[in-house]
């Protein structure tokens, strides 16, 4: 059994080693532990005001836990604000046709820039996505990631309209993305990580690593050219869950790894659509029916996946329901996968 929940302080040693074992790329999750415990703890502080108006600059951050183990396999988060502090959003990709003179008429060429910029409207952002690498063919990803829509819905009025996803960019068989060592790496000779760490602390900094003009994509070497756009080999399956649930690639990448960023109209995705409240109807557990995700709010924040007949009515055993923290006719949200 899974259990996806809300942060709680006595997971930062296990939060920290999962940073540890995450590669370069994965950028909201440091591997740092002053880092990582101030993340709890602004954490604990966004579900401690839940109840009060929105915070500008909130951070949600759940865990998933092997209840037969008792071992944490996977953390993932929401940002109420994405990029507020930053001076610099993301690179827009664009396509340039240039006027030539009549006689160069037939030498017409298309070619590509990134032009940096900022979002034009506020938006929130799903964040810190890690789940080790041995569950990763079990399917539980589908809890970790989708669970936060969920919150979501639970707490429409913490979050913007828009949702983004930045997902990690490519790296190469020595941890290096392409795209920085040949773009961010010429500004400011800092490596990767350690230039992500300095901008975590101080965001302005990503302007030394930005040029001050658009990119022409067609002087960049191929392993950066062809690296934008385009996400890590691992993160590919992540890409295509969100993308199932209606966000989309707008040509908009990632400013030091050329990673892709989706996005949507929260209102418009499956999980806001299809989500379903119910209530739990006995303590009677069933193997027939749809697998779905529950979530009940009672106390915390919690959720399981599970098979049921019906999303507005289910049957869970005792244990699921201690896990939920949650009574019979309770009300829950759930959602088919």
């Amino acid at each position: 059994m899974y259990l996806f929940r809300q942060i709680e302080e006595k997971d930062i040693d296990e939060v920290y080693q999962m940073a540890l074992e995450a590669h370069s790329g994965v950028t909201s999750l440091p591997k740092n532990r002053d880092l990582i415990k101030k993340k709890i703890e602004m954490s604990l502080s966004s579900f401690d005001s839940i109840n009060h108006k929105k915070q500008e600059n909130s951070l949600f951050l759940f865990v998933l836990e092997n209840k037969e183990s008792q071992e944490l396999i996977g953390v993932s988060g929401i940002k109420s604000g994405g990029g507020r502090e930053a001076p610099l959003h993301h690179y827009t990709l664009q396509e340039e046709v240039r006027d030539h003179p009549s006689m160069l008429s037939q030498a017409k060429k298309t070619t590509r820039i990134l032009i940096p910029e900022r979002s034009r409207a506020p938006y929130s952002e799903l964040c810190s996505l890690f789940l080790k690498r041995k569950e990763r063919k079990s399917g539980i990803g589908r809890l970790l990631s989708l669970a936060r829509f969920l919150f979501i819905k639970e707490h429409p009025g913490l979050f913007e309209r828009e949702i983004k996803a930045s997902l990690r960019g490519v790296f190469d068989e020595r941890d290096l993305s392409p795209f920085y060592e040949n773009v961010g790496r010429k500004f400011v000779d800092i490596e990767y990580d350690k230039f992500v760490d300095l901008v975590r602390q101080d965001p302005s900094l990503i302007l030394a690593a930005i040029p001050s003009f658009p990119l022409t994509i067609e002087l960049l070497a191929p392993e950066a050219r062809n690296a934008i756009g385009v996400p890590h080999q691992n993160t590919v399956p992540a890409k295509h869950m969100l993308e199932a649930q209606g966000l989309v690639f707008d040509n908009e990448v990632d400013l030091l790894d050329a990673g892709p960023i989706l996005k949507g109209n929260l209102h418009s995705t499956r999980p806001w659509i299809h989500a379903k409240k119910g209530s739990i109807a006995e303590i009677t557990p069933t193997s027939k029916g749809k697998k779905i995700i529950i979530a009940s709010s009672h106390m915390t924040f919690r959720a399981i996946l599970h098979v049921a007949e019906a999303q507005d009515e289910v049957h869970i055993g005792k244990k699921t329901l201690e896990l939920l923290q949650a009574e019979p006719g309770e009300q829950f949200l759930s959602f088919e996968l």
